[in-house]
């Protein structure tokens, strides 16, 4: 039997959260470019980028490897900046029963804080929190930040 977890990654965005949230709603491709490193790859097989019920196709680099995931978005807010992926296929699922990414954009004291939610199960008792997975995710946000002008 597997163990059910929650990682939060969160980190101070300068250059407004807004960046950030509409990059990944509308434009998550643009990853490839910020993150070429992690990030190879993302296309929509089903729906469209941003929007409820759309699947989205992932090729990442993790921990050495060539990967993939496919998810689906399971919610979209705009007013809270928030995003829920639910990986439905790939490598995650070789360790992970369930695998659920929230994404949101928090504002605290005039600045904003990007902060990454996973909550999982894991397929057995052998398996660990997804650390590394929750680093590739916060190196994205530093990324990303970099790029900014």
């Amino acid at each position: 039997m597997g163990a059910k977890g929650r990682i939060v990654v969160a980190q101070e965005f300068p250059s407004k959260g807004d960046i950030y949230h509409q990059l990944l709603k509308n434009n998550p491709h643009a990853l490839t470019a910020t993150s070429p490193h992690t990030i190879q790859g993302c296309v929509v097989h089903e729906g469209e980028f941003g929007k409820q019920g759309s699947v989205i196709f992932w090729n990442y680099t993790h921990d050495g490897k060539e990967k993939v995931a496919k998810e689906v978005i399971e919610s979209v807010d705009d007013e809270k900046k928030l995003i829920s992926f639910r990986i439905i296929e790939g490598d995650v699922l070789e360790e992970y029963k369930d695998f659920l990414l929230t994404f949101h954009v928090e504002s605290r004291d005039g600045k904003d804080l990007v902060t990454w939610t996973f909550d999982y199960e894991t397929l057995n008792d052998d398996v660990g929190p997804p650390f590394s997975l929750a680093e590739l995710v916060f190196g994205e946000i530093v990324d990303v930040e970099k790029a900014q002008p």
